[in-house]
């Protein structure tokens, strides 16, 4: 016990830091895969994207109803990177199945829902896997340095969906004979196997004894009271409050446009699946720039600051990419929409992680989770139900669509715009020097 409370006092040396930003990288060759390819295999075999997004709702009511138990788990548990081994096992599972779906079973309505079955349990899977990454930041730096490292390790998960992009558009286009025909679903075999192994040689880097903190006697029926105590009584630490309320409206917007985005360059630019991941590749080399520019500009300017102002141009930029009137101009908004993309996720984890008690990061990382996702219950379905609505006015569906993503940001905006600098409700041990 007195090695581990002493393991859990102790500064983790720099190759944990290291390995912690890598997880990030080798963890986004799959999920890339998946959100890029599953989204228009489903629409092109006569399912409407509403039920996709349905499928993510329903995703992130799961992940809203275990959130609590999951975060119960991370600050119990002293076996964080243990827990993360088994999780990987079960995400390369399920991204492996798919494609033998696909190949397995005769076309139809029943092999489409298997297969967003299946990528239910994969992103499912995959984000429970964030709140016990998420929560090891505090255990590696401190105060406003914070920042740089959760935009180092957002950064490289961005240039790991590059990569994973890259590696895995040979076989969306030739296939792999005779195992693997064409086609973009098909990767997630692939990638899954690739994700799989180099995430546990990263994971192998890393230490239990670290990168957990000591047990406490908690029950998870007390985390659950605490919950719904903490999400009814807004008063209680307000300012972590403030921002899950703010990042749930700006992320709710986000997180859709991400998620919509494939199917969006199909309908209204009538990209083919190779151009349309080539245009996400574009957007994605920038978002990891953004991610680490951010990380380094927050330690200087404020984390707080830097957010809000890349919120406000996160609005500017949806309605421009909503009424571009041609490709060209489409992609002059879109492609630095990536600086954003990346800086926004960079500070709004490095904000969460400096504004929180460290003792109680699992469960904050597991309402911060449970924010992130909660987008993909209402986001989605407004998403497509203006698509659905306005279906007879061709492209303009989708762009109304996304002009409905912007008001929710700019709600987001004005919410987090109340939120202080994070170092000023931190304890007095948390400053950059600490």
């Amino acid at each position: 016990m007195n090695d581990t409370v002493t393991a859990a006092t102790e500064q983790p040396r720099g190759g944990i830091r290291v390995a912690w930003s890598l997880f990030d990288f080798c963890n986004s060759f799959v999920i890339i895969n998946g959100s890029l390819y599953i989204s228009q295999w489903v629409t092109s075999h006569g399912v409407r994207e509403f039920w996709y997004g349905f499928t993510f709702s329903l995703s992130t009511v799961l992940l809203l109803l275990t959130a609590p138990a999951i975060g119960w788990i991370v600050d119990q548990t002293a076996r964080r990177v243990s827990w993360l081994r088994a999780q990987t096992v079960v995400i390369t599972m399920f991204a492996v199945a798919i494609p033998i779906t696909v190949i397995q079973l005769v076309e139809g309505l029943l092999r489409t829902v298997i297969v967003l079955v299946l990528f239910f349990f994969l992103n499912y899977f995959y984000q429970t896997s964030l709140i016990f990454y998420d929560s090891m930041l505090p255990r590696l730096i401190r105060g406003r340095q914070t920042s740089v490292l959760s935009g180092i390790g957002e950064g490289l998960g961005h240039v790991g969906s590059i990569a994973g992009i890259f590696l895995m558009l040979p076989l969306a286009k030739a296939g792999l004979p005779p195992l693997l025909p064409p086609g973009g679903i098909f990767t997630l075999a692939p990638a899954g196997l690739l994700s799989g192994l180099t995430v546990l040689i990263v994971l192998s880097f890393m230490s239990n004894r670290a990168l957990s903190m000591p047990t406490k006697g908690s029950r998870m029926r007390q985390r659950y009271r605490e919950s719904a105590e903490q999400l009814v009584d807004s008063t209680r630490d307000p300012v972590v409050r403030r921002f899950l309320l703010a990042f749930y409206l700006y992320g709710d917007a986000i997180l859709s446009v991400q998620l919509f985005i494939p199917i969006y360059l199909n309908r209204v630019w009538s990209l083919p699946s190779d151009k349309v991941a080539l245009t996400v590749l574009l957007a994605l080399i920038t978002s990891g720039i953004g991610a680490m520019a951010a990380g380094g500009l927050a330690s200087r300017l404020g984390i707080r600051r830097l957010l809000v102002f890349v919120l406000w141009c996160w609005c500017a930029g949806l309605v421009a990419i909503a009424l571009a009137p041609t490709f060209t101009a489409f992609l002059v908004f879109f492609i630095p929409c990536g600086f954003l993309f990346g800086a926004v996720w960079a500070l709004s984890r490095a904000f969460l992680a400096v504004a929180g008690s460290q003792d109680r990061m699992g469960f904050y990382f597991g309402l911060y989770s449970v924010a992130e996702r909660f987008s993909a219950i209402l986001g989605p379905l407004v998403w497509g139900t203006v698509v659905w609505l306005m279906g007879s006015f061709g492209p303009w569906a989708h762009r109304s669509a996304m002009l409905s993503m912007a008001l929710l940001l700019l709600a987001g905006v004005l919410v987090a715009r109340g939120l202080p600098e994070p170092e000023s409700v931190r304890e007095p041990d948390a400053s950059p020097g600490s």
